[in-house]
Protein backbone atom coordinates (compact mmCIF):
# COMPACT_ATOMS: atom_id res chain seq x y z
CA UNK A 1 0.00 0.00 0.00
CA UNK A 2 1.25 3.69 -0.66
CA UNK A 3 -0.08 6.84 0.66
CA UNK A 4 0.37 10.42 0.56
CA UNK A 5 -0.10 13.57 2.61
CA UNK A 6 -0.62 16.78 0.51
CA UNK A 7 -0.13 19.55 2.87
CA UNK A 8 -3.00 17.94 5.22
CA UNK A 9 -5.32 19.11 2.92
CA UNK A 10 -5.86 15.59 0.96
CA UNK A 11 -4.87 11.98 1.64
CA UNK A 12 -5.09 9.14 -0.22
CA UNK A 13 -4.07 5.78 -0.38
CA UNK A 14 -3.61 2.99 -2.98
CA UNK A 15 -4.79 -0.68 -1.75
CA UNK A 16 -4.43 -3.84 -3.53
CA UNK A 17 -1.95 -4.82 -6.26
CA UNK A 18 -0.43 -2.38 -8.25
CA UNK A 19 2.08 -2.33 -11.53
CA UNK A 20 5.60 -1.52 -11.36
CA UNK A 21 5.08 1.72 -13.82
CA UNK A 22 1.78 2.27 -11.75
CA UNK A 23 4.55 2.62 -8.59
CA UNK A 24 7.36 4.41 -10.44
CA UNK A 25 4.88 7.19 -11.66
CA UNK A 26 3.58 8.07 -8.39
CA UNK A 27 6.84 7.80 -6.69
CA UNK A 28 7.94 10.31 -9.53
CA UNK A 29 5.23 12.66 -9.40
CA UNK A 30 4.03 12.71 -5.84
CA UNK A 31 7.27 10.52 -4.19
CA UNK A 32 7.54 14.28 -2.32
CA UNK A 33 4.59 13.40 -0.61
CA UNK A 34 4.61 10.06 0.85
CA UNK A 35 3.93 9.28 4.11
CA UNK A 36 2.01 6.94 6.67
CA UNK A 37 -1.38 8.05 7.12
CA UNK A 38 -4.75 7.92 9.31
CA UNK A 39 -8.73 8.28 7.91
CA UNK A 40 -7.70 8.82 4.00
CA UNK A 41 -9.94 11.17 2.42
CA UNK A 42 -9.94 9.02 -0.90
CA UNK A 43 -8.69 5.08 -0.87
CA UNK A 44 -7.48 4.19 -4.56
CA UNK A 45 -8.79 -0.23 -4.37
CA UNK A 46 -6.38 -1.51 -7.49
CA UNK A 47 -8.47 -4.31 -8.68
CA UNK A 48 -7.88 -7.16 -11.57
CA UNK A 49 -11.05 -6.75 -13.15
CA UNK A 50 -14.59 -4.70 -12.39
CA UNK A 51 -18.05 -6.04 -12.67
CA UNK A 52 -19.84 -5.72 -15.72
CA UNK A 53 -21.21 -2.03 -15.78
CA UNK A 54 -25.12 -3.18 -17.28
CA UNK A 55 -26.24 -0.14 -19.04
CA UNK A 56 -24.16 0.74 -22.34
CA UNK A 57 -21.32 3.39 -22.22
CA UNK A 58 -21.59 6.84 -23.98
CA UNK A 59 -18.58 7.24 -26.19
CA UNK A 60 -18.61 10.87 -26.82
CA UNK A 61 -16.39 12.14 -24.56
CA UNK A 62 -14.17 8.71 -24.20
CA UNK A 63 -16.14 5.86 -22.90
CA UNK A 64 -18.08 6.81 -19.57
CA UNK A 65 -21.37 5.65 -17.85
CA UNK A 66 -23.06 6.65 -14.60
CA UNK A 67 -25.94 4.64 -12.37
CA UNK A 68 -27.68 5.93 -9.07
CA UNK A 69 -24.04 5.11 -6.94
CA UNK A 70 -21.31 5.59 -9.53
CA UNK A 71 -19.50 7.01 -12.72
CA UNK A 72 -18.05 4.85 -14.76
CA UNK A 73 -14.86 5.44 -17.17
CA UNK A 74 -13.01 2.78 -19.79
CA UNK A 75 -9.51 3.63 -21.45
CA UNK A 76 -8.07 1.37 -23.81
CA UNK A 77 -10.20 -1.58 -21.96
CA UNK A 78 -9.50 -0.77 -18.82
CA UNK A 79 -12.19 0.76 -16.10
CA UNK A 80 -12.78 3.09 -13.14
CA UNK A 81 -15.44 3.43 -11.10
CA UNK A 82 -16.04 5.89 -8.16
CA UNK A 83 -18.47 7.82 -6.36
CA UNK A 84 -20.28 11.35 -7.34
CA UNK A 85 -21.12 11.63 -3.34
CA UNK A 86 -17.38 13.88 -2.15
CA UNK A 87 -17.64 14.15 1.36
CA UNK A 88 -15.53 15.37 3.84
CA UNK A 89 -16.56 13.10 6.92
CA UNK A 90 -15.68 10.12 5.39
CA UNK A 91 -13.41 8.06 2.39
CA UNK A 92 -14.32 7.84 -0.80
CA UNK A 93 -13.75 5.09 -2.44
CA UNK A 94 -12.49 5.18 -6.26
CA UNK A 95 -12.14 1.17 -7.83
CA UNK A 96 -9.73 1.32 -10.25
CA UNK A 97 -8.71 -1.46 -12.47
CA UNK A 98 -4.61 -2.53 -13.13
CA UNK A 99 -3.44 -1.40 -16.19
CA UNK A 100 -5.70 1.97 -16.51
CA UNK A 101 -3.91 5.13 -17.95
CA UNK A 102 -1.63 6.14 -14.95
CA UNK A 103 -1.80 9.37 -16.28
CA UNK A 104 -5.87 9.94 -16.98
CA UNK A 105 -5.59 8.18 -13.10
CA UNK A 106 -3.44 11.27 -11.34
CA UNK A 107 -5.54 13.81 -13.37
CA UNK A 108 -9.12 11.73 -11.95
CA UNK A 109 -7.09 12.46 -8.43
CA UNK A 110 -6.19 15.95 -8.31
CA UNK A 111 -9.73 17.05 -9.86
CA UNK A 112 -10.84 14.73 -6.72
CA UNK A 113 -8.11 16.34 -4.49
CA UNK A 114 -9.49 19.88 -5.67
CA UNK A 115 -12.91 19.24 -4.49
CA UNK A 116 -11.36 18.05 -0.52
CA UNK A 117 -9.59 21.37 -1.17
CA UNK A 118 -11.94 23.78 -1.70
CA UNK A 119 -13.83 22.30 1.40
CA UNK A 120 -11.08 23.48 4.11
CA UNK A 121 -10.09 26.54 2.52
CA UNK A 122 -7.60 25.39 -0.30
CA UNK A 123 -7.50 25.37 -4.29
CA UNK A 124 -5.41 24.63 -7.03
CA UNK A 125 -4.12 27.26 -9.72
CA UNK A 126 -2.59 26.46 -12.90
CA UNK A 127 0.77 28.35 -12.27
CA UNK A 128 4.32 28.38 -11.08
CA UNK A 129 5.21 28.94 -7.54
CA UNK A 130 8.95 30.13 -6.47
CA UNK A 131 9.99 31.52 -3.00
CA UNK A 132 13.01 33.27 -1.58
CA UNK A 133 14.00 34.22 1.80
CA UNK A 134 10.05 33.66 2.92
CA UNK A 135 8.47 35.74 -0.05
CA UNK A 136 6.02 34.00 -2.22
CA UNK A 137 5.64 34.39 -6.05
CA UNK A 138 2.84 33.28 -8.10
CA UNK A 139 3.37 33.20 -11.93
CA UNK A 140 0.15 32.66 -13.60
CA UNK A 141 -1.26 32.20 -17.41
CA UNK A 142 -2.64 30.33 -19.77
CA UNK A 143 -0.49 28.24 -21.77
CA UNK A 144 1.94 29.43 -24.47
CA UNK A 145 2.34 32.60 -22.56
CA UNK A 146 5.52 32.12 -20.84
CA UNK A 147 4.94 30.71 -17.72
CA UNK A 148 7.66 28.09 -17.64
CA UNK A 149 10.18 30.05 -19.40
CA UNK A 150 9.90 32.28 -16.33
CA UNK A 151 9.95 29.64 -14.03
CA UNK A 152 13.01 28.14 -15.39
CA UNK A 153 14.74 31.71 -15.42
CA UNK A 154 14.13 32.13 -11.94
CA UNK A 155 15.30 28.58 -10.78
CA UNK A 156 18.39 28.61 -13.30
CA UNK A 157 19.27 32.38 -12.57
CA UNK A 158 22.11 33.25 -10.35
CA UNK A 159 19.59 34.31 -7.46
CA UNK A 160 18.75 30.87 -7.23
CA UNK A 161 14.62 30.56 -6.27
CA UNK A 162 13.56 27.75 -4.34
CA UNK A 163 10.98 25.48 -6.30
CA UNK A 164 7.33 25.50 -5.07
CA UNK A 165 5.51 24.24 -8.33
CA UNK A 166 5.73 24.68 -12.25
CA UNK A 167 2.39 23.48 -13.30
CA UNK A 168 -0.47 23.27 -10.78
CA UNK A 169 0.13 25.61 -7.58
CA UNK A 170 -1.92 24.99 -4.09
CA UNK A 171 -2.60 28.45 -2.05
CA UNK A 172 -4.93 28.64 0.72
CA UNK A 173 -7.65 31.40 1.46
CA UNK A 174 -4.97 32.76 4.35
CA UNK A 175 -2.39 33.75 1.32
CA UNK A 176 0.04 30.80 1.74
CA UNK A 177 1.38 29.34 -1.26
CA UNK A 178 2.65 25.48 -0.98
CA UNK A 179 5.10 22.93 -2.27
CA UNK A 180 3.67 20.92 -5.27
CA UNK A 181 6.56 19.15 -7.43
CA UNK A 182 5.25 17.74 -9.96
CA UNK A 183 7.64 16.46 -12.92
CA UNK A 184 7.67 19.02 -15.85
CA UNK A 185 8.44 18.77 -19.26
CA UNK A 186 11.05 21.36 -21.38
CA UNK A 187 11.08 20.88 -25.26
CA UNK A 188 13.87 21.41 -27.19
CA UNK A 189 13.28 25.61 -27.56
CA UNK A 190 13.78 25.57 -23.64
CA UNK A 191 17.09 23.56 -23.99
CA UNK A 192 18.22 25.66 -26.44
CA UNK A 193 17.16 28.80 -24.17
CA UNK A 194 18.14 27.59 -21.15
CA UNK A 195 21.75 24.92 -21.54
CA UNK A 196 22.32 24.36 -18.15
CA UNK A 197 18.77 22.10 -18.44
CA UNK A 198 20.62 19.25 -19.97
CA UNK A 199 22.31 18.92 -16.32
CA UNK A 200 19.27 18.50 -14.58
CA UNK A 201 17.32 16.44 -16.70
CA UNK A 202 16.08 13.49 -14.57
CA UNK A 203 17.64 10.12 -15.33
CA UNK A 204 18.68 11.70 -18.83
CA UNK A 205 15.56 9.93 -19.93
CA UNK A 206 13.10 11.03 -23.34
CA UNK A 207 9.89 11.36 -21.87
CA UNK A 208 7.20 9.26 -23.42
CA UNK A 209 4.83 12.87 -24.49
CA UNK A 210 5.36 14.18 -27.61
CA UNK A 211 5.08 17.91 -28.67
CA UNK A 212 2.33 17.63 -31.19
CA UNK A 213 4.00 19.67 -33.97
CA UNK A 214 0.72 19.66 -35.94
CA UNK A 215 -1.35 21.61 -33.91
CA UNK A 216 1.50 24.50 -34.25
CA UNK A 217 1.19 24.50 -38.12
CA UNK A 218 -0.84 27.06 -39.48
CA UNK A 219 -4.53 25.55 -40.82
CA UNK A 220 -3.50 27.17 -44.24
CA UNK A 221 -0.66 24.65 -44.31
CA UNK A 222 -2.84 21.82 -44.63
CA UNK A 223 -3.57 19.04 -47.38
CA UNK A 224 -7.05 19.90 -48.37
CA UNK A 225 -8.79 16.75 -48.31
CA UNK A 226 -5.95 14.73 -46.48
CA UNK A 227 -7.45 12.43 -43.26
CA UNK A 228 -6.53 13.50 -40.42
CA UNK A 229 -4.65 10.85 -38.55
CA UNK A 230 -2.62 10.97 -42.15
CA UNK A 231 -2.11 14.29 -41.68
CA UNK A 232 -0.62 14.14 -37.99
CA UNK A 233 1.38 11.11 -39.01
CA UNK A 234 3.22 12.93 -41.90
CA UNK A 235 3.83 15.91 -39.35
CA UNK A 236 5.09 13.42 -37.14
CA UNK A 237 7.28 11.53 -39.10
CA UNK A 238 8.62 14.98 -40.38
CA UNK A 239 9.54 16.37 -37.48
CA UNK A 240 10.64 13.10 -35.95
CA UNK A 241 14.63 14.11 -35.08
CA UNK A 242 12.77 17.37 -32.89
CA UNK A 243 9.48 15.10 -31.53
CA UNK A 244 10.58 14.53 -28.20
CA UNK A 245 10.25 16.03 -24.88
CA UNK A 246 12.07 15.97 -21.57
CA UNK A 247 11.09 15.40 -18.19
CA UNK A 248 12.05 17.33 -15.57
CA UNK A 249 11.58 16.01 -11.76
CA UNK A 250 11.57 18.66 -9.79
CA UNK A 251 11.41 16.90 -6.57
CA UNK A 252 14.87 15.94 -6.83
CA UNK A 253 16.59 19.05 -7.71
CA UNK A 254 17.23 19.36 -3.56
CA UNK A 255 16.02 22.99 -3.66
CA UNK A 256 11.80 22.54 -2.98
CA UNK A 257 10.95 25.48 -0.53
CA UNK A 258 8.35 25.66 2.56
CA UNK A 259 4.87 26.87 2.82
CA UNK A 260 5.64 30.56 2.15
CA UNK A 261 3.59 33.92 2.33
CA UNK A 262 2.29 35.26 -1.34
CA UNK A 263 4.24 38.75 -1.47
CA UNK A 264 3.89 38.90 -5.23
CA UNK A 265 1.24 37.80 -7.55
CA UNK A 266 1.88 38.07 -12.03
CA UNK A 267 -0.45 37.77 -14.04
CA UNK A 268 1.23 37.00 -17.97
CA UNK A 269 -0.86 37.79 -20.65
CA UNK A 270 0.13 38.38 -24.63
CA UNK A 271 -0.09 41.06 -26.51
CA UNK A 272 -0.11 41.79 -30.22
CA UNK A 273 -0.17 45.74 -30.95
CA UNK A 274 2.95 47.03 -28.99
CA UNK A 275 6.63 45.85 -29.04
CA UNK A 276 7.29 46.95 -25.46
CA UNK A 277 6.80 44.98 -22.21
CA UNK A 278 3.78 46.72 -20.07
CA UNK A 279 3.09 46.27 -16.79
CA UNK A 280 -0.16 47.11 -15.17
CA UNK A 281 -1.25 47.13 -10.98
CA UNK A 282 -4.55 44.35 -10.68
CA UNK A 283 -6.67 46.34 -7.98
CA UNK A 284 -9.84 44.19 -9.03
CA UNK A 285 -9.64 40.80 -7.65
CA UNK A 286 -12.80 39.89 -8.40
CA UNK A 287 -12.14 40.09 -11.60
CA UNK A 288 -8.63 38.65 -11.39
CA UNK A 289 -10.21 35.14 -9.61
CA UNK A 290 -12.27 34.68 -12.51
CA UNK A 291 -9.69 34.81 -14.73
CA UNK A 292 -7.35 32.58 -12.82
CA UNK A 293 -10.66 30.20 -12.13
CA UNK A 294 -11.13 30.58 -15.97
CA UNK A 295 -7.41 29.50 -16.43
CA UNK A 296 -7.15 26.26 -14.28
CA UNK A 297 -10.89 25.13 -15.28
CA UNK A 298 -9.81 25.54 -19.12
CA UNK A 299 -6.24 23.63 -18.35
CA UNK A 300 -7.27 21.07 -15.96
CA UNK A 301 -11.46 20.71 -17.24
CA UNK A 302 -12.49 17.19 -16.29
CA UNK A 303 -14.81 14.32 -16.32
CA UNK A 304 -15.85 14.84 -12.62
CA UNK A 305 -17.04 18.48 -13.25
CA UNK A 306 -17.71 17.93 -17.22
CA UNK A 307 -20.16 14.54 -16.38
CA UNK A 308 -21.51 15.61 -13.01
CA UNK A 309 -24.20 17.72 -15.17
CA UNK A 310 -25.37 14.56 -17.31
CA UNK A 311 -25.54 12.86 -13.73
CA UNK A 312 -27.31 15.43 -12.45
CA UNK A 313 -29.58 15.61 -15.06
CA UNK A 314 -30.03 11.71 -14.98
CA UNK A 315 -30.89 11.93 -11.02
CA UNK A 316 -31.79 14.74 -9.81
CA UNK A 317 -31.97 13.84 -6.66
CA UNK A 318 -28.20 13.26 -6.25
CA UNK A 319 -27.45 16.45 -5.27
CA UNK A 320 -23.63 17.46 -4.40
CA UNK A 321 -23.08 21.21 -3.41
CA UNK A 322 -19.22 21.27 -3.19
CA UNK A 323 -18.95 20.20 -7.27
CA UNK A 324 -22.00 22.50 -8.48
CA UNK A 325 -20.31 25.59 -6.21
CA UNK A 326 -16.41 24.60 -6.77
CA UNK A 327 -15.96 27.72 -9.00
CA UNK A 328 -17.71 29.91 -6.64
CA UNK A 329 -15.73 28.70 -3.77
CA UNK A 330 -12.58 29.10 -5.63
CA UNK A 331 -12.91 32.85 -6.67
CA UNK A 332 -13.79 33.31 -2.65
CA UNK A 333 -10.14 31.53 -1.95
CA UNK A 334 -8.58 33.73 -4.37
CA UNK A 335 -9.82 36.77 -3.15
CA UNK A 336 -8.94 36.06 0.38
CA UNK A 337 -5.69 34.65 -0.41
CA UNK A 338 -4.65 38.10 -2.28
CA UNK A 339 -5.87 40.49 -0.35
CA UNK A 340 -2.64 41.90 0.81
CA UNK A 341 -0.97 40.75 -2.29
CA UNK A 342 0.83 43.23 -4.68
CA UNK A 343 -0.57 41.62 -8.08
CA UNK A 344 0.00 42.71 -11.64
CA UNK A 345 -0.57 42.10 -15.29
CA UNK A 346 2.65 41.68 -17.45
CA UNK A 347 1.77 42.19 -21.20
CA UNK A 348 4.44 40.41 -22.99
CA UNK A 349 4.45 41.16 -26.84
CA UNK A 350 4.34 38.51 -29.77
CA UNK A 351 7.35 37.61 -31.89
CA UNK A 352 10.09 38.68 -29.47
CA UNK A 353 12.99 37.14 -27.62
CA UNK A 354 12.00 35.35 -24.47
CA UNK A 355 15.23 36.36 -22.62
CA UNK A 356 14.63 40.12 -24.13
CA UNK A 357 11.23 40.26 -22.80
CA UNK A 358 12.60 38.90 -19.29
CA UNK A 359 14.77 41.48 -18.77
CA UNK A 360 12.08 44.30 -18.85
CA UNK A 361 10.02 42.40 -16.13
CA UNK A 362 12.45 41.08 -13.89
CA UNK A 363 12.95 43.95 -11.79
CA UNK A 364 9.55 44.08 -10.56
CA UNK A 365 10.03 40.20 -9.04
Amino acid sequence: MASFNIHNGFKFSITGQTDRILNEYLEKELGYFKSEINNPDLEIRMVKELSPYNRPLDNYHGVWGADEKYFYMQLSGKRIKLAFDIKNEEPLIFYCEIGFSRVQLLTIVEQIMQLFFLQKGFTFIHGAAVSKGGRGICICAFPRTGKTNTFLSLMLGQEKYEILSEELSIINQNGMVFPYPHSTSVDCHQLRLFPSLIDLLANGYIAKQKIKFQVWLPNRYRVAGLPTPMYNRIINIVFRHLDKAYTLDLSKIGRIGHPTKIIKFLLLSRISNSSKVTIQNIGDLNSLAMKISANVSAERAGIIQRDYLTYLFAFPDKRNTVIENSLDYQRRIIIDALQNVKCYQINLPEGIPFKKLFAEFQSLI
